[in-house]
């Protein structure tokens, strides 16, 4: 796969195209695939070819280029050559942008138009499932978001992960007024509501706690603390493959990773989000 600047040159009247492409060989097939059916959405090549057949174009690579360095290349080739000025070549933007040949093209209301209608057809736009419609989503969602259904999805450490995050997001708002009258309607979700409330103010727990910090400034960190936490930064990254192996594995509790690898709970529990 070779990436680079290309050019698409009329050897009948010398007028030229300039692009980038990551894949040169596969950019040229898809230029020749649309204009041989008349769908490429560069109006000016697509009217040339029409004229002068594929026998009167010549494709050249001008320069194999980094991929990093593809746009600056092409920029570069677009401001000696200037094709995209009428009398010189086909291009329709002054600018490397990667293929967009929307914002300046001459029929971009009839291309919006048709893009307009084509997004309308064949879908649920402005319309409204019927009830037999919700029965039959309803019957193949049977299973779905199961324990089962997560493991053989991702995998045995992945899906029962992702099967336990999903619990804890279904869980906010339960145990509220409105989540026991919709289980047990209004008398009894009221009646057990109260029941709960009560069972849990007489519990003897102190839920607040003295940090120590309470109605006094922080201040700026320390020169000595930026420096620990810098240093805790670059020795997790150096582990960062072997912290994630064991985060799989399951064997180790959230405690034991933070005391082994000298991290946070919270730098944890976002990795377990993420794995």
């Amino acid at each position: 796969m070779k990436s680079g600047v290309y050019k698409i040159t009329n050897i009948k009247n010398g007028k030229f195209y300039i692009g980038s492409a990551k894949d040169i060989d596969r950019r040229w097939w898809e230029h020749k695939n649309d204009l041989k059916q008349n769908k490429h959405i560069n109006p000016k090549l697509q009217h040339a070819w029409d004229f002068y057949g594929e026998s009167g174009f010549e494709f050249v690579i001008l320069e194999n280029v980094n991929e990093s360095e593809l746009f600056k290349r092409e920029q570069f080739y677009l401001d000696i050559f200037k094709p995209y000025m009428r009398d010189i070549g086909y291009n329709i933007s002054p600018i490397a942008n990667g293929g967009d040949n929307f914002t300046y093209n001459p029929n971009k209301e009839k291309i919006l138009e048709n893009m307009t209608a084509a997004n309308n057809v064949g879908h649920m736009h402005g319309k409204k499932h019927s009830d037999e419609a919700k029965e039959r989503q309803r019957e193949r969602a049977v299973g779905r978001y199961t324990l089962e259904w997560f493991v053989a999805k991702y995998g045995t450490d992945v899906g029962t992960l992702k099967y336990k995050e999903r619990q804890r997001e279904r869980a906010v708002g339960r145990y509220t007024l409105e989540w026991f009258v919709a289980k047990y309607g209004t008398d009894v979700g009221t009646l057990k509501y109260k029941e709960r409330n009560e069972k849990l103010a007489n519990r003897n727990i102190n839920y607040s706690y003295d940090n120590g910090l309470k109605g006094k400034k922080r201040g700026a960190m320390s020169d000595e603390m930026k420096r620990k936490i810098s240093e805790q930064k670059r020795n997790f990254a150096l582990r960062k493959n072997e912290f994630v192996d064991d985060l799989k594995s399951g064997n180790f509790s959230n405690n034991e990773l933070s005391e082994k690898y000298g991290v946070s709970l919270t730098t944890i529990k976002l990795h377990k989000r993420k794995y």
